[in-house]
């Protein structure tokens, strides 16, 4: 989580429960990454102008998580 809220890709970030990604603009978009409660893995929210757009930021933000897994 903490490798996650340094990304310095967005520079609108919160973290509550979570770490929260804003885009610049007018855009909305953002993107949520929630521990789960319960199990050993991230929840990942997204909010973009279509489906196609939201769909590719969980998967974008699934596969950075991927990548920063240890080994």
């Amino acid at each position: 989580m903490r490798m996650l809220a340094q990304d310095p890709k967005t520079e609108h970030t919160r973290q509550i429960d979570g770490v929260k990604h804003q885009s610049d603009g007018e855009s909305g978009e953002w993107v949520l990454v929630l521990p789960d409660p319960d199990r050993p893995l991230f929840n990942v929210y997204a909010e973009a102008r279509d489906d196609d757009r939201a769909s590719m930021l969980v998967h974008e933000y699934a596969d950075k998580l991927e990548r920063m897994r240890a080994p």
